[in-house]
């Protein structure tokens, strides 16, 4: 019987081997197309963010698989859970914010570790020995649940939210302490215990809570309190520099430090607050619209800094000139002080440009219906001027924003960065296109067309050197006063036919219509077109329509 030997093992590689080494001498290229290729690295993202819909166990352990998988441990940005249906256990990690939302599903088990942000809002029937934190910088429960009866969880986390509103539910902050900022809102909830964490807490933003008499507050630098059931007739706030008193805190006199950041007090009632004799405030803000300050008392607590309803500038008169004053819904009944800086007023009378001439930010509105403002050029200048329903005539120039609705009279427009206009007639008032804002021209009868106009709408008579320019709601009859306009947005506009449009870099047509036979102008944005090209178009697109 015949038998067949296997070569052995070194032979068959002797074999393979001298093969080999004859091919690479033949052909190089094909040897070197059989070696053994170099693969490419595996990319893995740096950050991501993620929704996840948890409906099962199962998908709570997909989720985590993700991390370690197609994620590769990457730090999350962003990662929100929805909770669907009960779980088992669920882990979040390495992650800057997490948004977990499991109203209805209890979690038996939630570990949470190297996180800077969480938001949890568990189910009513949640409890807190269930949930596990390691290096987390801040968490904000929104609950229902008794979970607040315990929250030795949340124990070493510096800052910590709690909002709850259940008359079922207890407090209990005692777990909390060293806390470094405290936001609690306890609507509905009257049994709040622990309130020592109060002491050492740096930040404490409360609402729907109490201070008793016997709380001390000495490490508190930012207070903020609103709608609050209970405070000590006299709060002492010995460090505090930033403050918030919004409505409804119930605070009437207080204390703080002698150099303050910001105040800020919100009342709506007619009882009057007791503020603090402190030396200097960066900022202070007063909106107490049944109380009118007197300019002594804001010279001595708001040196710096006043947004107060009240219905005269005069009473910020004395008031030093470096410092920066905001007012807000005022009437102007003389020459505005230097030192206000922004003011939006409310006018029912003639107003003297005069008064108002060195504020850089100006809103005026008329309240009964376009009042007159002499001396329209003395408006110019400015780094924000907003006109609405006033009587204008004159010149207005070098703004850095304009903004003009529903005025009315007539007016020229030179050297505007932003200029945003509603309601407005666009024409040449002489017929000669160099936007002459003569009051008689020729005959008068194009200037009596004009005056007529402009006793309900407000004509514009010249459009020069804008960089940006919106129109919405006009009528424009020509376009011949537009001299170096960068960039040209329509917004609703009725135009006298495709045939007139401004050399521009950018025109942006919406939804507007001719005055012409077709009446309709296709919307378009046309970049660097000679205004030639541009009607060809727009008349090429209404053939196809």
């Amino acid at each position: 019987m015949m038998q067949t030997q296997e070569p052995c093992a070194q032979q068959q590689t002797h074999e393979l081997e001298t093969a080999s080494h004859e091919n690479q001498h033949k052909d190089r290229g094909t040897a070197h197309s059989m070696s053994t290729p170099t693969r490419a690295p595996t990319l893995t993202p740096a950050v991501f963010s993620l929704y996840a819909s948890l409906n099962s166990q199962a998908d709570a352990e997909r989720f985590q698989g993700l991390r370690t998988t197609v994620f590769a441990n990457a730090r999350a940005e962003h990662v929100f859970i929805q909770a669907q249906a009960p779980l088992a256990s669920l882990t979040v990690s390495n992650a800057d914010n997490v948004h977990i939302n499991a109203c209805s599903a209890v979690i038996d088990n939630l570990v949470i570790r190297d996180v800077t942000r969480v938001v949890w809002l568990p189910a009513t029937t949640q409890r807190s020995t269930a949930c596990h934190l390691s290096n987390v910088q801040h968490i904000d429960l929104r609950t229902k649940s008794t979970l607040t009866e315990d929250l030795g969880a949340f124990a070493g986390i510096p800052s910590v939210g709690l909002a709850t509103a259940s008359d079922d539910t207890g407090v209990d902050l005692a777990s909390l302490h060293g806390v470094k900022q405290l936001r609690l809102s306890t609507e509905g909830t009257e049994a709040v215990r622990g309130h020592s964490v109060c002491q050492t807490a740096e930040t404490l933003v409360l609402s729907h809570t109490s201070i008793t008499p016997t709380d001390m507050l000495p490490a508190a630098a930012v207070v903020k309190l609103s709608h609050m059931s209970a405070v000590p007739e006299l709060l002492h706030l010995p460090n505090a520099i930033d403050i918030a008193l919004g409505y409804g805190s119930k605070v009437r006199q207080f204390t703080c430090a002698s150099r303050i950041n910001r105040l800020v007090i919100r009342d709506a009632t007619s009882t009057p607050r007791c503020i603090p004799n402190f030396e200097h405030a960066h900022v202070v803000c007063l909106a107490l619209p049944h109380l009118h300050l007197t300019s002594e008392q804001l010279l001595t607590s708001a040196p710096a800094l006043t947004n107060s309803p009240h219905t005269s500038t005069s009473v910020v008169r004395g008031i030093p000139n470096h410092a920066h004053v905001c007012l807000d819904c005022f009437e102007i009944d003389g020459p505005v002080p230097p030192c206000v800086k922004e003011l939006e007023a409310l006018e029912g009378s003639a107003l003297q440009g005069s008064f108002v001439s060195h504020v850089p930010r100006l809103s005026l509105k008329d309240k009964c219906g376009h009042a007159r403002i002499n001396d329209v050029h003395l408006l110019s200048g400015r780094k924000v001027l907003q006109l609405t329903q006033v009587l204008l005539e004159g010149e207005l120039a070098s703004c850095e924003q304009l903004s003009l609705c529903g005025c009315r009279g007539r007016l020229g427009l030179t050297s505007i960065g932003s200029l945003d206009l509603n309601g407005a007639v666009v024409t040449t008032e002489d017929g000669s296109g160099d936007g002459d804002n003569n009051i008689d021209s020729g005959d008068g009868s194009d200037d009596s067309d004009n005056r007529a106009l402009a006793e309900t709408k407000l004509v514009i008579t010249r459009v020069h050197h804008v960089t940006l320019c919106r129109l919405e709601e006009c009528v424009i009859h020509d376009f011949g006063c537009f001299q170096d306009v960068q960039h040209l947005t329509l917004k609703e506009c009725k135009l006298k036919d495709l045939a007139s449009f401004p050399p521009v870099h950018v025109l942006v047509l919406r939804n507007c219509e001719t005055m012409d036979e077709d009446g309709w102008c296709p919307d378009a944005v046309f970049v660097d077109r000679s205004p030639k090209k541009m009607e060809q178009l727009l008349l090429a697109e209404r053939r196809r329509w």
